[in-house]
């Protein structure tokens, strides 16, 4: 009986240090995911960012041909270049909202 209160003590324990070691692990995993996510998104919204001054640009001279082409074709050109820089800004702020989840 005592052997047996022993063995039972023993596993007690190392069930204990099982459940704080998987919780350290489970708490180190998410920082690091965490982090990763943190620093992809500062890296996506830069890429982002850059590609928004692109299409900026690209809009802005893309104005001189206004007389060249079918005016359809013009206007349809030129919301695209809108909406591009549009879709920019909602991606950059959907990447804010992930950062502010990761910190």
């Amino acid at each position: 009986e005592i052997e047996r209160d022993n063995l039972k003590g023993r596993l007690d324990r190392a069930e204990h240090q099982m459940v704080t070691e998987a919780g350290s692990v489970k708490v180190k995993r998410a920082l690091e995911i965490a982090a990763a996510a943190a620093e992809t998104s500062s890296s996506l919204n830069d890429l982002l960012s850059s590609l928004r001054i692109e299409v900026m640009a690209a809009e802005g001279e893309f104005e001189q041909y206004a007389h060249n082409i079918p005016r359809a074709s013009f206007e349809l050109i030129r919301q695209s270049l809108k909406d591009a820089a549009g879709h920019c800004d909602e991606a950059r702020e959907l990447l804010r909202k992930l950062r502010e989840v990761a910190e």
